[in-house]
């Protein structure tokens, strides 16, 4: 989205999804690619954890905590390690501290390959099949 908005559109209108937007879209108007890339990050939690991010707080508090430097999308330390790794990587404060894309693609290609020759687990306490770190 930022390659393509960047590339015919400049604005300063914060517009998107709340929960998805970066920091500097959300508290300066600036979109980056790397802005696409901490979205990404949120959704890897999303689709982890199975629920809304930010559940139950308002857009106040969300805007609130962003400024101040927290996401307050955390992970737990019996997550999977891995895919949690990935995820704050993307969710990193400064546009400048995140991975690109094609860093993430070569990433998730070797954690692919690596599930594959582990028979379908990341490490012993992730289960692929069902996306859930198991005990």
């Amino acid at each position: 989205m930022a390659q393509f908005c960047i590339k015919d559109h400049i604005s300063n209108a914060p517009w998107g999804t709340l929960v998805y937007m970066a920091p500097e879209r959300l508290l300066e108007g600036q979109l980056f690619p790397a802005s696409d890339v901490y979205s990404f990050g949120v959704i890897l939690w999303e689709m982890y954890h199975g629920q809304r991010p930010y559940e139950g707080m308002h857009a106040a508090q969300i805007v609130m905590a962003c400024a101040q430097g927290s996401t307050c999308l955390e992970w737990s330390k019996d997550s999977c390690s891995e895919i949690a790794r990935i995820s704050r990587a993307c969710m990193a404060s400064s546009p400048h501290d995140r991975p690109t894309f094609a860093i993430l693609m070569h990433e998730l290609a070797s954690l692919e390959d690596r599930v594959r020759m582990d028979g379908m687990r990341i490490s012993k306490s992730f289960d692929a099949a069902s996306g859930r770190c198991v005990r």
